[in-house]
């Protein structure tokens, strides 16, 4: 009998197991992977002095990939801005215990990784990263969000600051097309 009682308790927990979803299957990971491919990039700096028009880049490219067996997002940036190679490495992925998207961003025009914790946006399918820079000491500096805008063959980062108490501002935006 208990011979029988512990066969049916491992059939069931066995059963139970295989029934739980692989968070890498769940929609967090597919909205991660809908934006796999090779893109063609637009940057425009509108942080300019004296309110003169966005600076803009045209020509760069983004390999957008999934790493670790699909737990995180890679997109690799690169171009000519102005007259300087731009290498940018952004590693994005979703944390299934803290219930929301964390990226990170580095690139060879600084020695920082900026760091942003986000949620998905229901109305609207974007995702919404937020993040702070803090001095050395730990003062804010200034806050970050960006919108992360996905719809077929254009994906839209739009990125915005608030520097000290001022209000925020319209920062960088990076206009990407599939091809």
């Amino acid at each position: 009998m208990r011979k029988h009682l512990l066969i049916v308790l491992l059939l069931i927990t066995a059963g139970i197991v295989q029934a739980q979803q692989n968070p890498i299957d769940g929609p967090e990971f597919l909205r991660l992977r809908e934006a796999c491919g090779e893109w063609q990039v637009t940057l425009k700096f509108h942080n300019q002095p004296d309110g003169k028009p966005a600076q803009e880049f045209r020509d760069l490219r983004c390999s957008i990939s999934m790493i670790m067996e699909g737990r995180y997002q890679e997109a690799r940036h690169s171009g000519m801005v102005g007259d300087k190679g731009l290498e940018g490495v952004s590693i994005t992925g979703w944390d299934p215990d803290k219930g929301m998207y964390v990226t990170t961003w580095t690139d060879n025009f600084g020695f920082g990784i900026d760091y942003a914790t986000g949620t998905l946006d229901t109305k609207t399918g974007d995702l919404i990263f937020r993040g702070e820079e803090r001095d050395s000491k730990g003062n804010l500096l200034s806050r970050t969000r960006e919108v992360h805008h996905l719809s077929g063959k254009e994906y839209t980062i739009t990125m915005y600051r608030t520097e000290g108490s001022g209000p925020e501002k319209l920062d960088m935006e990076v206009i990407m097309v599939r091809g």
